[in-house]
């Protein structure tokens, strides 16, 4: 027969038992919906630098079959151009640090390299063209890296 004291003992027992799992499962809800938000916003910001990178190789490819040509062709200029766009996009974004100087190069890149800019042009502008090729490298990269960490995070707090 239950009295009393054996039914406030038993309502403590399942408090010591029940509200430290009730607590944890809160926390770590609240960590999974940190993460979540963190992932939705790298997302998209990740996608803006692989597509300025993916244009970026494309005007690489046609530098390199400027070489055959002597003149840049119409879609490498283009390519250049939405490269430059990109990164402007992921600048506005609030990754201004991220992006550095490489909007800037890839503008002045298209100012100065468009539809059958001649071979000595480009030729004068390697240098350029090599630091732009690592910068969008980099920002596509560290973003990627950003990704796996919010990932990685998600992993070990699961653990």
């Amino acid at each position: 027969m239950k009295t009393p004291k054996t039914d406030r003992l038993v309502a403590l027992q399942f408090l010591v038992v029940v509200l430290p799992v009730v607590v944890v499962l809160l926390l770590q809800m609240l960590a999974d919906s940190r993460r979540a938000a963190a992932q939705g916003r790298s997302r998209p910001l990740h996608e803006l630098a692989q597509h300025a990178r993916v244009d970026y190789q494309s005007f690489m490819n046609g530098v390199s079959d400027a070489v055959d040509t002597g003149t840049l062709s119409e879609q490498a200029a283009r390519s250049l151009a939405a490269s430059a766009q990109g990164l402007d996009a992921l600048g506005l974004k609030g990754e201004s640090a991220l992006v550095g100087p490489a909007a800037q190069i890839a503008k002045d890149l298209s100012s100065a390299l468009g539809k059958g800019a001649a071979l000595a042009t480009i030729m004068a502008l390697r240098e350029k063209i090599k630091l732009e090729d690592k910068l969008t490298l980099d920002i596509d990269d560290e973003l990627a890296r950003r990704d796996v960490k919010v990932f990685t995070d998600a992993v070990t707090s699961a653990r």
